[in-house]
């Protein structure tokens, strides 16, 4: 027993160790390279100003909204008993799994915190939820992606549409073995709120994620510019592969990697970033859910399902439609402007809608037998 205490002490001060040492070095890095750090920094800015905000920030607040009403159950109640079916889910949920598709990431994972929070789903559940409700929104795919790159909406539409297949197929394969959990009525001890103080709370929740969202982008951002100017490392000659491995680390540096949309190749690997979202997508993932434990291995095992999935779809779309026409250059990404007036618009006349077929509801679980 005392060499297995001793041991262990070892593991624990070799580990301290290392962590002392990994710190020093990049507060070194951060001290050698302070000018290169600010700039990808404010590379960082450009990208929450100009399109993670514009293109989420309306979404997750009625999103939230809808959510805690019930706002949109005479709208989504035709499909409900198919959503159900599909992925064993209460019917009720189908909101969730609408407003997960629609807004883009990381909205699922903050809208499945919300349930958490509010204990109207298991972890369990939560756990298989979060393996496809992850996917890039018709607003970001078109206003930071095809607008820029194209000049218009088709290929933003073709990305959505395969990753919308690759939502259902992992949706369905990861639910196959799953137990459904009903959700009943009843009265919870729980104070009853009007709707402006739902809606000030979810202003509030949603300000708190956008900035988990643009401080990890912000940290990203010069995690990149650390690796690819300080290392030198030069994919001129391979532009695909310069976005791949960008949008491994980021999303929408990745996309900005880009310079022109020439052939199949580089619209396969738009797919891929944007059905992959990126290690900075993955922490604001983990960082919403972190109060709850969420464990992501489910999700990164179907992560992979859902990319090849994408990837096969988009390929079979641009094959079908013949989607092959000369791209505007691009150096950076800019956002589509006319687009976000648009979708901006769109949210205001939901939230209107919202606010005079809002029902609220009180529920819990209850696990059928």
């Amino acid at each position: 027993m005392k060499q297995e205490e001793l041991s262990c002490m070892d593991k624990k001060k070799f580990l301290k160790i290392n962590i002392s040492v990994l710190a020093a070095i990049v507060i070194g890095i951060i001290l050698i390279h302070s000018k290169i750090i600010s700039v990808s920094i404010l590379n960082g800015l450009n990208i929450c100003l100009n399109i993670l905000i514009p293109s989420m920030f309306v979404f997750l607040i009625v999103s939230d909204f809808c959510q805690e009403t019930n706002a949109l159950k005479f709208v989504l109640k035709p499909i409900e008993p198919i959503v159900a079916k599909l992925f064993k889910i209460d019917r009720r949920l189908t909101s969730t799994i609408f407003f997960s598709l629609l807004c883009g990431y990381p909205t699922g994972a903050y809208l499945i915190a919300n349930l958490l929070e509010n204990n109207q789903i298991t972890k369990k559940t939560a756990t298989r939820l979060m393996c496809f409700c992850v996917n890039s929104g018709p607003a970001f795919l078109i206003g930071a992606v095809s607008v820029p790159l194209t000049g218009d909406i088709v290929l933003g539409l073709i990305l959505f549409f395969s990753q919308t297949i690759a939502f259902f197929v992992v949706g369905v394969l990861c639910s196959l073995k799953a137990v459904n959990e009903k959700i009943e009525n009843k009265n919870v001890l729980k104070a009853k709120k009007t709707f402006s103080q739902i809606f000030i709370n979810s202003i509030s929740r949603s300000i708190k994620t956008m900035a988990i969202i643009c401080g990890f982008a912000l940290l990203f951002s010069a995690i990149i510019g650390v690796l690819f100017e300080v290392l030198a490392l030069n994919f001129e000659n391979n532009e695909v592969l310069k976005a791949i491995i960008y949008g491994f680390f980021e999303i929408t540096n990745g996309i900005s990697a880009i310079g022109e949309i020439e052939s199949m190749q580089t619209i396969l690997s738009l797919a891929l970033i944007s059905a992959f979202g990126g290690l900075c997508v993955h922490c604001q993932l983990k960082a919403i859910l972190s109060k709850f434990e969420i464990s992501l291995k489910g999700f990164y095992m179907w992560r992979s399902v859902y990319c090849a999935v994408s990837l096969l779809s988009c390929f079979a779309i641009v094959r079908t439609l013949a989607v092959f026409r000369p791209a505007i250059a691009l150096n950076k990404i800019k956002p589509g402007c006319s687009t976000n007036n648009v979708l901006s618009s769109i949210c205001l006349i939901i939230l209107s809608i919202a606010l005079l077929c809002c029902d609220k509801k009180n529920i819990i679980i209850k696990k059928n037998n």
